[in-house]
């Protein structure tokens, strides 16, 4: 008789025993590990395990999951040594043939150490890392600095500390690691449009697209973001049949004020399927006539503006 397949799940200082049946991982409290992360969504993959083999599968997550340094699109086998990035956090796939049998916890719950970002188990009094002190309280979710029970306002930021939203956090809103996430769900977006994966891609990108917002609404203009977001967001427009991907790019650079690229321009008007967006077009031009800038970039696109606008009948 062919003998059983056993598993387990390294996760930084503890391994998880993997028992037959679906293994959910996310933020929610009813997964069976629960990662206090505002990067991971609440059921952000599920591993299935039989007698025979292991299979993991990305849950539709908002920032997306990582196989071996490559996203995961579709429900794939797990292998010895197989390493998943979920959020901000590592695991490592282990087969217990591989090495010798003994107890484990079932679950586990885990917080980012505010300190050093290292993910630790939920309840410690302090960091193993760094020995920072994470106190009795909950966690405030706008800057993660710990707070003890009875606290009103956070110690770190002064935020009122009350309970919100259980929503995702997309990784453009911030937090200690958003800077190497930011760019590593870039990458994924790029490997999901040279897939054809263009679903994927778009839910990823629509995190960030949430994020610039948020910090348009907050008064900060990040030009270099609205750049990348408006090339991902062209090529979806096109490849979905999405024209109000357009309207937002548009409307986005009329806020910013600021002369696009001319070959997005060109992309902007190869992926258009109507006239729809000849009126955005038309405001975003009165917007930038009105500016004292005299670079010769913004009075090439001016210009070209002012031709699309004539040739479609509206001067």
């Amino acid at each position: 008789m062919e003998k059983k397949k056993k598993y387990r799940l390294k996760f930084i200082f503890q391994e998880i025993d993997l028992s037959p049946g679906t293994f959910l991982i996310g933020r929610s409290p009813s997964c069976n590990l629960t990662l206090e992360d505002p990067l991971v969504s609440r059921q952000h993959i599920k591993i299935i395990i039989t007698d025979k083999e292991a299979t993991i599968e990305d849950l539709g997550s908002r920032n997306g999951t990582l196989l071996n340094n490559e996203p995961l699109f579709d429900a794939s086998p797990l292998k010895h040594k197989d390493r998943m990035r979920v959020g901000s956090h590592e695991m490592i796939f282990l087969e217990e043939n591989r090495f010798p049998s003994r107890p484990m916890r079932p679950t586990g719950a885990m917080i980012n150490c505010p300190a050093c970002r290292i993910p630790i188990a939920a309840g410690t009094p302090k960091c193993p890392h760094c020995n920072t002190d994470i106190g009795t309280g909950s966690m405030c979710r706008k800057c993660r600095t710990p707070s003890r029970i009875g606290d009103v306002h956070c110690a770190g930021c002064g935020a009122l500390l009350k309970s919100q939203d259980d929503t995702t956090i997309p990784i453009e809103l911030g937090g200690a690691s958003s800077g190497w996430t930011s760019s590593l769900v870039v990458e994924v977006i790029e490997k999901a449009l040279a897939a054809r994966k263009f679903n994927h891609a778009a839910n990823l990108l629509d995190g960030k697209i949430q994020g610039f917002d948020f910090k348009i609404s907050a008064g900060t203009l990040d030009v270099a973001l609205l750049l990348e977001i408006s090339g991902f967001n062209t090529t979806l427009a096109r490849e979905l049949k999405q024209p109000e991907r357009l309207e937002w790019v548009i409307r986005s650079w009329t806020t910013s004020a600021s002369p696009m690229p001319l070959d997005l321009l060109d992309k902007i008007l190869e992926a258009r399927s109507d006239d729809s967006i000849i009126k955005s077009i038309g405001a975003y031009l009165e917007v930038l006539k009105t500016s004292n800038d005299t670079a010769h970039s913004r009075k090439t696109l001016v210009s070209r503006l002012e031709n699309i606008i004539r040739e479609n009948g509206r001067q």
